[in-house]
């Protein structure tokens, strides 16, 4: 069953998605790298999408949460400004940090914590899908989540 969760598409939101997806994914009970890795990617794409896709008007955020066995799938929707990922240059690691240009990280790091990381854009919106393979998990069991819970 997928659990979703909509906010306006603002910082002082970020803390309540990242609640949300707290709430649903530790019902799994993740190590807790995997729940650190999961947070700060969600924490990114949603920031990106609040500062880039929203930077001109506002509008909402949905995170969707499902989990088939082991794997987690969390899709962030909005209706912002479209985004082509594969224009962003890759970042600059070996430079000293002062010579590193602002920004530019969010792709590089949510790639590096999740499993899977596709954007997609269409007439319904955007729409950022991140997996993540979780272990302890046997058969095919498939989480139902509880309600979330709404600021």
């Amino acid at each position: 069953m997928e659990q979703s969760f909509e906010v306006e598409a603002t910082l002082a939101n970020l803390p309540a998605i990242i609640d949300f997806v707290t709430e649903q994914v530790e019902h799994l009970h993740p190590d807790a790298r995997t729940l650190h890795q999961v947070q700060l990617a969600v924490d990114e794409a949603c920031t990106n999408v609040i500062k880039h896709a929203y930077a001109d008007y506002p509008g909402k955020i949905r995170v969707e949460l499902e989990v088939v066995c082991d794997e987690l799938v969390i899709n962030i929707k909005d209706r912002g400004k479209s985004f082509d990922p594969s224009i962003v240059p890759a970042p600059d690691l070996d430079s000293d940090w002062e010579d590193r240009r602002v920004g530019g990280l969010g792709i590089h790091l949510m790639t590096m914590l999740m499993d899977s990381v596709t954007y997609t854009t269409d007439d319904e919106g955007n729409g950022l899908k991140m997996t993540k393979r979780l272990s302890g998990c046997s058969g095919n069991d498939k989480y139902e989540g509880g309600s979330p819970r709404l600021p």
